[in-house]
């Protein structure tokens, strides 16, 4: 069993989404092999289809020890520190256009689950039940480039008419985009890889901050075609930078650092899986301690025939039909604040505290040197860094 379907049967404790119940730990399997494929021009080329529906199950977990902000639309924030995020998208291709395509995924079922190092759970629990009404209702717009970048990711059907919705709409399309990120892998020119890594430009939202501020630095993200397996070709990507919180004065720098590998079916030329760790630490400069770690996050999407087998089991646990297409999800009440982020990473399989494995791998080599900036998107692309309009973006506190 690869480890990332192990992994999803151990998050069946806090994502409740994922087939099955939890699992013990298990011995960790042989890498696998991949059988060898020959491409060429057109094979790797999106075509998201029109006239069918595509499935999509995101399941994330991400931790950020400083703390990421959230607010409801009254007077009610916290600062979570560990959350999980489940989601059910049905998404439905509109005729592309000359730079992009768009799609619009209706929100099947969202879960979502967090945990605080201040006391706050409560709060948190409020905020995110707030959070899953808002989405049960949304609608993700996203819009992909020919080859596969993502362009924007905007929410429709929440209300932002002043600042304080306004404010909540940003950070719910910034934890939606964090799932989404999995989707983006940008295919090689002509769709022909020649046998060698490729290049990634712009900015990958994979590689972004959880700010509403944006993201300042270079990264430099690279694809290679390992092989096919079963479900399609399969294709690993590495990415690293020195990135910044985009619009404050905050001069602290992190040293970040992406592995994922996905699968592409040529046949359907879409997306079927993709799964991704992103890590980042703060570096030695501007005073900063170093090796500190600023977020961890794992994020895992694939593509599904139907929603029926889950929305069987997801009945099945509750003992009745849904109430609502979300739900918050819960942790022993017994309890302390103190526990509840180590009772997320034991669900997840994690280590007991979150540790440090640093960019060390590897980058596959290429022809193209240099380093991506943030701000070289296309023409039209919404660059990061640009600030939201009415909304502070909360600084890491030391």
């Amino acid at each position: 069993m690869p480890r990332f379907d192990r992994f999803l049967l151990m998050a069946g404790a806090a994502l409740s989404l994922c087939l099955g119940a939890a699992v013990g730990a298990q011995e960790q399997p042989a890498e696998p092999t991949f059988l060898p494929v020959e491409l060429g021009p057109g094979s790797l080329v999106y075509h998201w289809p029109e006239d069918e529906p595509l499935h999509y199950r995101i399941q994330m977990y991400l931790s950020t020890p400083y703390g990421t902000r959230f607010y409801a639309s009254e007077n009610l924030d916290a600062r979570v520190s560990e959350m999980t995020m489940a989601l059910l998208l049905k998404c439905r291709a509109k005729p592309p256009e000359e730079k992009y395509q768009s799609m619009a995924c209706e929100i099947h079922r969202v879960e979502l689950g967090g945990a605080t190092r201040t006391g706050e759970d409560h709060k948190v629990r409020e905020i995110f039940a707030e959070y899953v009404q808002d989405l049960s209702a949304a609608t993700i717009q996203v819009e992909m480039t020919p080859r596969g970048r993502v362009r924007t990711v905007d929410l429709e059907g929440i209300e932002k008419g002043y600042d304080r919705q306004a404010l909540k709409h940003e950070y719910l399309r910034l934890v939606v985009s964090r799932g989404l990120s999995a989707l983006e892998v940008e295919m090689p020119k002509d769709g022909d890889p020649r046998d060698k890594p490729w290049r990634q430009k712009g900015s990958p939202l994979a590689m972004r901050l959880p700010v509403p501020t944006g993201t300042a630095g270079g990264v430099r993200m690279m694809h290679e075609v390992l092989g096919a397996s079963d479900d399609g070709v399969v294709i690993r990507s590495i990415g690293q930078g020195t990135l910044q919180q985009g619009g404050t004065a905050s001069t602290a720098t992190i040293s970040a650092f992406l592995s994922g590998q996905a699968v592409f079916d040529t046949e359907r030329k879409v997306l079927v899986k993709n799964e991704q760790t992103f890590q980042g630490v703060f570096t030695a400069q501007a005073g900063n301690t170093g090796r500190d770690l600023y977020i961890s996050q794992v994020t895992m999407i694939d593509l599904l025939p139907d929603f029926e087998e889950l929305d069987a089991q997801y009945r099945q646990r509750l003992q009745s039909p849904p109430k609502s297409a979300g739900e918050v999800l819960s942790f022993d009440k017994d309890q302390g604040p103190g526990e509840h982020g180590s009772a997320l990473r034991q669900a997840l399989g994690l280590p007991d505290e979150p540790g440090v494995d640093a960019p060390g791998v590897d980058e596959p080599g290429s022809d193209e040197p240099g380093v991506d900036a943030p701000g070289s998107e296309e023409p039209g692309v919404d660059a990061p860094g640009v600030d939201a309009p009415g909304v502070d973006a909360p600084a890491p506190e030391e």
